[in-house]
């Protein structure tokens, strides 16, 4: 039973992001659907102001100093999932997002670094 527990508590959070990324690619592809019944006659300039926001939230993306394979993998979500990429990139994309892990890994660094200084003496 401890087995099963570890394995749940290890694979939960991916488990759970890619259970978020399917749904809002289920989302996106209805928000499509909805859009093109809603507004047949004017989904074209819908789906065009869209990609006009998708094109001025990746000019934000190549202003910041990031690796480019990074900025290639989110310029690709956002013109692939033009409504639910948006989302995704606000909760998994900025770097304001990454702070509470960045903190959490540089403290284990931290302590790793103070831990080998002290085997050391």
């Amino acid at each position: 039973m401890n087995r099963f527990r570890n394995f749940i508590k290890k694979y939960y959070k991916s488990f759970f992001r890619f259970l978020l990324i399917a749904i809002l690619i289920i989302i996106q592809i209805a928000l499509m659907f909805a859009l093109y019944y809603v507004l047949k006659h004017n989904v074209v300039i819908v789906y065009v102001a869209i990609e006009i926001l998708s094109f001025i939230v990746i000019l934000e993306l190549m202003g910041e100093d990031r690796n480019s394979a990074h900025k290639i993998y989110w310029m690709c979500i956002l013109f692939a999932l033009p409504i639910v990429g948006h989302i995704m990139f606000d909760l998994w994309g900025k770097e304001s997002a990454h702070k509470k892990e960045h903190a959490r890994i540089n403290g284990i660094l931290t302590s790793i670094n103070s831990h080998q200084v002290d085997n050391r003496e």
